[in-house]
This record gives structure tokens, sequence and C-alpha cells, in this order.
């Protein structure tokens, strides 16, 4: 079943934020972005800004005193978000980027033309710190928790095994990157401001305003018909932008409206933190994991709000699919000049695997076992006791380890690996198999709601729901649910835009299973209406659906109904269940270039009882394409002396494109696979693949180590910081001028 939207987005009919045409008073929005940071901010001027014709008025911090409160940060979760966070900097500037003051215009683009024309005095007050490496290097320490040691006393476990190993990796940052950037628009009305904003989480964006501009909640409407792409990069950085629009719309009285072009959206924008990660590891004799240590240092940027939420989803996925039975863990959180380190599509698991991965192939190397044999023998299994303290039951990894080793054809095609090899000196090919796990929480502090309202006129549905619509196909799992317990055509059902007035008080949509809490939401909806219509249908047996309601509503009976689902972790800790799965990837390299592409990859997940399987798989082959681009293409640079991000456009920011994905992708979901632990039997899907894409880094690698083989160059373990760019790989395969001598003999 497709998703109910596909064929408007596929055609371009779909009307997203800023398709909506402008209003006949409307003004347009642009941030004046800070050019350089640390700093201190001494004036603004906007002489030649005025003479940019459609020039209308610039707002700045001093505008906001006294009437509306000059911070940003949400106030759903004080908790989390405890640090204030100012929408337009008023002394101090933190990061290079960070807006200092809104210009208002006819346009968007003479908006955003007298933006670059307003002249920002300010002073540097030190040196910036632009990379998790110099901060480490700097002691530049925001937050570090406690240690942590999980399972049997390290040293003891460590201490007298004879494989031990020891290293460290620098991950870099990845920013959402969505097609959507970052956009809002405000409009007053007599009941109050409509705020119309792509957001993960309504409710939030709704409250933050209304304590921004001193309104009561039922003042401020936030309206999201659709998001064009999220990944978490649709949360607070959206509420910077519709603040600024709401700000400017409550003291002028007139629709306004900001759409942020890529570049000044890349140079505020949170990224996914840049991590450095130490490790020490043993294994035992029988090839299996005896202790293992992580020291990682995680980059904050410039606030701790929500980093203390970071390090938990990271700390609670650096075991990823592997079993072993004693850890040591310190985590620190590192200050740098540059904006907060935020959410992006698996936030702690996508790093921890590929950290894990690494780590698991440096012990192989050194016990001098095949890493894809080793792997197996340390993978979970029922009973065991993981990082987080939970019994692991229900994996299913032994099965889909051999399932997909057959599948793949594993054995076969690495065989085929070494001919070509053989017979090829400046392109190799290699191939590697891994597994992943990820925690699912349900521990949240609101409920999931779901409006249904029938027409008796003609038996249509209309479903409300409180998620976020971005891609992931929310809106026909909900319909699908409701239709089936009503025994209706899904076509008779149609999604409305999530609204904070039709349903407030909602959770935020994110870590992948805001879909299935919605469906069972939409079950209880349906269901409280189907057992209004049962006497009415007991009486009637042979009336059509459209005469059922008529005489329902005749009757006096409500076709209306909301329902929600709110649940707990239950009697596990920090997570309700995990979502595993397994990869093979097969990478081919030019030695002498060092650029690769990926051959093929056959990926397998268990989704449980997939509630859309066409929608899950396209969510597999999503998330994995993410994690390709993560692992080996995407890298953030900042100038050393300004913070200013030097990677803001697709001409230095590199995401896959066609010839990146893999030639021959093959999706496999584990068959008759229930999930007892999950909603309607199903297993969060979203976020989960990201990690399998960790095997396109191995896989390259054993390419280049065939190749050293070939030319007789050292053994050893090739160690590397993330993204394995081009470069990296020319650096690691250690080619040299006399390798590209062909001698004849």
């Amino acid at each position: 079943m497709p998703k109910l939207e596909a064929r408007a987005q596929a055609a371009g009919e779909a009307k997203y934020v800023n398709d909506a045409p402008a209003a006949r008073s409307e003004l347009f929005a642009a941030f004046v972005q800070a050019p350089e940071a640390p700093a201190a901010l001494r004036d603004i001027k906007a002489d030649e800004a005025e003479q940019v014709p459609g020039y209308h008025s610039i707002i700045t911090a001093k505008d906001l005193e006294g009437k509306y409160e000059n911070n940003v940060v949400s106030a759903l979760i004080p908790a989390m978000f405890a640090q204030k966070e100012e929408l337009l900097a008023s002394s101090e500037i933190r990061y290079s980027g960070q807006p200092v003051a809104i210009v208002l215009a006819s346009s968007q683009w003479a908006a955003d033309q007298a933006a670059r024309l307003v002249v920002v005095d300010y002073e540097q007050t030190g040196d910036p710190i632009t990379s998790v490496a110099e901060a480490v290097a700097k002691n530049s320490v925001i937050m570090q928790a406690p240690d942590d040691n999980v399972g049997e006393d390290f040293d003891q476990a460590y201490d007298g095994q004879a494989c031990q190993v020891e290293g460290q990796l620098v991950i870099n940052e990845q920013a959402h990157f969505s097609i959507e950037t970052l956009t809002a628009s405000v409009a007053p009305t007599e009941e109050g401001l409509v705020v119309t904003a792509p957001h993960q989480w309504v409710d939030a964006l709704a409250m933050t305003l209304s304590r921004i501009l001193g309104r009561p909640a039922n003042q401020i409407r936030v309206v999201s018909p659709r998001i064009g792409g999220g990944f978490g990069g649709k949360l607070l950085m959206i509420d910077l932008v519709a603040a600024a629009c709401a700000v400017a719309s409550d003291s002028l009285g007139r629709p306004v409206r900001m759409y942020m072009s890529l570049g000044p959206t890349l140079a505020l924008a949170m990224k996914r933190p840049g991590m450095l990660l130490r490790y020490r590891a043993a294994a035992g004799p029988d090839e299996k994991l005896r202790a293992t240590s992580w020291d990682i240092s995680s980059e904050a940027g410039y606030t701790l709000n929500m980093q203390a939420m970071l390090a938990d989803e990271l700390k609670h996925s650096i075991d990823s699919a592997f079993f072993c039975p004693s850890y040591r863990l310190s985590l620190k959180q590192m200050r740098t000049d540059k904006p907060e380190s935020t959410f992006v599509r698996g936030p702690g698991p996508a790093p921890a695997c590929l950290a894990n991965l690494l780590l698991m192939d440096h012990l192989a190397f050194q016990l001098g076992v095949d890493p894809i044999e080793f792997k197996y023998r340390n993978l979970y299994s029922d009973g065991q006791i993981d990082i987080v303290g939970n019994t692991r039951r229900g994996d299913n990894f032994q099965r889909m380890w051999r399932e997909l080793h057959q599948a793949a054809e594993v054995e076969k095609r690495l065989a085929e690996i070494a001919e070509f090899n053989k017979n090829n000196r400046f392109r190799k090919r290699g191939l590697d198999m891994s597994a992943s796990s990820y925690n699912i929480f349900y521990d949240r502090g609101r409920p999931s709601q779901v409006y249904l309202a029938l027409q008796a006129s003609d038996g249509s549905v209309t479903l409300s729901h409180g998620g976020a619509e971005m891609g992931q196909g929310i809106g026909v799992k909900a319909a699908q649910a409701a239709a089936a317990i009503l025994e209706i055509d899904i076509n008779l059902v149609k999604i409305k835009a999530t609204d904070s007035h039709v349903l407030p008080n909602n959770e935020v949509t994110g870590g992948s299973s805001t879909s299935e809490w919605n469906c069972q939401a939409a079950v209880d909806a349906a269901t409280q209406i189907k057992e209004r219509l049962r006497p009415i249908r007991e009486a009637n047996p042979d009336a059509s659906w459209k005469d059922l309601l008529n005489k329902a509503s005749q009757a006096g009976v409500s076709l209306a109904a909301m329902g929600s689902y709110y649940c707990k972790n239950g009697d596990r800790k920090g997570s309700r269940y995990s979502s595993t799965g397994v990869g093979v990837t097969e990478a081919e390299v030019d030695i002498l270039t060092g650029e690769f592409e990926i051959r093929r990859a056959d990926l397998m997940m268990d989704v449980g009882k997939s509630l859309n399987p066409g929608v899950d798989i396209g969510q597999i082959e999503g998330a994995f394409v993410m994690g390709l681009g993560y692992y080996t293409m995407e890298r953030t640079l900042y100038d050393s002396d300004s913070a200013k991000n030097l990677t803001d456009g697709t001409w230095n920011y590199k995401v896959p494109q066609a010839a990146d994905i893999p030639r021959d992708l093959r999706v496999h979901v584990l068959r008759n696979s229930p999930n007892e632990a999950g909603v309607l039997s199903t297993k969060a899907i979203g976020e989960p693949p990201i990690c399998l894409a960790a095997t396109c880094v191995t896989a390259v690698k054993r390419a280049i180590e065939a190749f050293r083989e070939q030319t007789g160059k050292p053994k050893q373990f090739l160690a590397f910081d993330p993204p394995l760019t081009p470069e990296k790989v020319l650096q690691l395969s250690g080619v040299s001028a006399a390798d590209r001598v062909i001698r004849q003999k």
C-alpha cells in the first residue's frame, strides 16, 4: 500500500509550507547572521540595507526588550533545555552564523539582499574551538558524566587476556540536509496567531511561542501540513525561524514568512555531534569478547542543552549487536564555538555502530581470524544481559545472519572477489557482513492521539493525528489501522494537517516509534466508533456504509472520536525492545584515485509484523543511503580563525547522489517474527537501518587490504577517522609511484 500522498509528491503537486501564495500584506524575513565567533557584539548598522528596494525594517535584540522574551529554548522540557538560547544575540556572539537581527522586506529576495548588507560591528574575544579533537586537546569540558562499570569488573576481565587492542577514532559531524530548508510563516487573526511550519512537535513550538510572546496557548495555533525531510532537523531549528516570524508578525500586525536558503541554513544549523572515541578491548582464545572500555568525548557546541539525552543514547548503543560481559564507559561533553549539537537520524546508534564495528575489526585482525566469523561468534543470544541491563530476547540475530548469509551468497561471492582481485592490480573488491541493534524507547511524557470524524452524508472519513508526516508514512499506517477496524476502503480516509488546536498535548515525532503509537491511537478511536455503530449494524445488517452512518446520525450516535496511546517501557530498563538487522556490503575500489562504488548491498531487518511492507522497505533503503553518506562522504570543515562553516553548500558538503547508492540494493524483511513487545506486533524501522551502512566502510577496507597484500606492504591494522573519503582510501592503500610501474617480464 503506497503512501496516500505519494502520487502528489512524485508529480510535484504536494504543497509544502513555502508553496502557499503570499498574502496581500505579507512581509518576508531574513536573519542577519554573525560572521565570526566568539565575539562581543558592538553595533548593528542597516544604512546600506535600507537602500534595497522593498526594504521595510530591522529588528534587533534591543527591540525585544520589555516586550518579548529573547529566549527560544524549548518550553516543553525545561530539565533538558535549562540554558538560555537567545533568538537574537544581545551582546555575546557564541557561533558564526548566529542570528543578530531580523530584516523585513516585501519579498524574500529583498530581505535576503538587505540582510547581507547589514554591517555587524563586533570584536573577537578569543580563538575559536572548532572541532572535538581541538576541544579535547584544550580540555574544553562542559559536562562529564560519572563513569559507568557494567557487568564484571573491567580490570579483572581485561588483564591477562591474550588478545588486547586499543585505539581511537574521530567521527565527524553530519548535517540533516533536508530537501526542504528552514521555513515558517505566521499570520495574525482575530483568534490569535496562526503559525504554519514543518515541525516535528507542533505542541512544543506552540508552548515556546506562547512564552516568548506572552500570549496564552489558545492564541497560538501551529499547523504542520507535511515536512520535506526531518531526521531531527525540524525541531529546535524551526523554533528559531518561527519565533522570528512570530515576533515580527505580532509587533507589526502583518503576516510574516521566512524561507532560508541552503547556505544560511547550514551556517546556523545544529548537527550530529563530532566525537572522539578511545577504546580498549580484549578477547579470549575462544574468540569471545571479554572486556571493552570506551572513553568518549562528544561535541556539545556552545551550550549544554540536550546533551544529557544525546549522551544516554550513545552509551546505551555502544554495544551494538555484540555481547561483552564487562564494560567501562566514560563520557565527556566538549564545548566548542559552534551551534549546539542535536538529534540526527539514529543519534546514538549511528556513530556507536561504526565505532563498535571498527573495534571488532581490530580484534579480529589481532586474533588473525575471519572478521565475519568473529562477529557471528559474538552476536547477542537470548538470555544475555546487554549494556543497558536488559535481558535480550527476540533479537533473531543468529537466524537473520544465517538466512542473509545464504541469500546474499556470501561464500560464493568471496571466492569470486578473490579471483577478481588476483587478476586486477589497481581495482580491488571487498565484502563484509555485520549486524546492528537499535533500542526503541517508549518512555515519553505525553500520549499520541488520533481524531476520527465520519461524514454521514457520504461515508468519508477525516483523520487527524498529532504526529509529523515527513516521508515515513505515518498517515497511511494510521489510515490503514482505522480502516481495518471500521472495515472500510482506505480510499474513504483523508489525512488532515497536524494542528496543535485539534490535538494539543501530543507527543513528539521521533525515535522511530511514532507511527506505531499513532496506529494504536487510530485503533482506539475507530474501536470507539465501531462500538457505537454496533446496535445500528445489528438492526441493519445489509445497509451500505453510507446508509449505516446516515441511520446512526439520525439516531443521535456521535460519529467522531479521539483515540490515544500512552505507554512505558514496562519491565525493561531504558528501552521497550530492540530493532535488529543484518547487512552484507560489497565494494569496488579504484586504488589509483581512491574512489569506490558500492556494488551490492543485502539488508535484512526484523520489522516484526509489518504494518506496511512497502513503506518499511522504503525506510530501510533511505536510512541505509543516509548512513552511507555519514560514514563515507559527509564532512564539515570550519575556519580556524572565524569558526565559519566552510561546507555550507552542495559544492563542498557532499551527500549521496544517484551514482553513489548501491548498484544492486536488496532488502529482505524477516518473516514470521511478530514483536510481542511492540504495538500491533510491529517494530520501529525509520532509524535502525542506518547502522547497517557501516559495512560500506569495512567492505572498502577489505579491498584496500587485498591491494596491500598483493603489493607486499606491511600487514597492519588500518586505522582511520571517518568519513572514508578518496583521500583516506589513497592514504590507507599506501600506493606509491613504484606500485604504478608495470614491469614486463
